[in-house]
């Protein structure tokens, strides 16, 4: 608890929200192709897991993980050590 006595906001109320901005973003990033494409959110408790179209010529689907604003590159860099 913080000291007003209000919890640290956690579960859905942080986790990304699919919107045209973050399809945009992802799209010219990874050279993906399908602009009609809205996006399926899979789910997860603390991480969108974003279901669009595929790559540039392949045709195919592909998962896109958004963390949460506060995962950092060093932090992001050690749960992919860790599952490796």
């Amino acid at each position: 608890m913080e000291k007003s006595g209000k919890g640290v906001a956690r579960g859905p109320a942080q986790r990304a929200a699919v919107t045209s901005q973050l399809l945009s973003v992802v799209r010219e990033r990874y050279g993906l192709e399908s602009e009609s494409d809205s996006g399926k959110d899979l789910g997860g408790s603390s991480n969108l897991n974003l279901l669009i179209g595929g790559a540039s010529g392949k045709g195919g689907r592909c998962v896109v993980r958004v963390y949460r604003p506060w995962v950092t590159v060093a932090r992001l860099e050690a749960i992919q050590l860790a599952r490796r």
